[in-house]
């Protein structure tokens, strides 16, 4: 089997989110796959590695707003977050909404 670095595993989504690079506007997107651990935000803007992102995500019972790291992009489709510490809210929320989605057989692949 192949290596996955991943600790949390990904959940394939259709969310629509907000997110904000640090010193920028704000822009819509959507993420297409979540965890604990982070998201794949699809978008045409590539924001450096290591750019400071701050999500905001409507989810069933509450919208969160996580603080994350732009960890690789990929171009013309979008880029790929890890999320800094979450409260115990966001925690037991986000945890909630994926519980029941279908698990990213290699996440890698997207």
């Amino acid at each position: 089997m192949a290596d996955e670095r991943r600790r949390h595993v990904r959940k394939a989504v259709e969310l629509p989110v907000t997110y904000q690079v640090e010193g920028a506007e704000p822009e819509e997107a959507r993420v297409r796959d979540l965890s604990l651990g982070g998201a794949f935000v699809v978008t045409f803007d590539e924001p450096a590695f290591g750019s400071k992102v701050k999500i905001t995500m409507p989810l069933s019972a509450m919208t969160i707003e996580v603080e994350a790291t732009v960890r690789w992009r990929k171009k013309d489709q979008g880029f790929g977050v890890q999320f800094g510490l979450l409260g115990a809210k966001a925690t037991y929320h986000l945890t909630e909404y994926i519980a029941d989605m279908d698990p990213i057989a290699d996440s890698r692949m997207l």
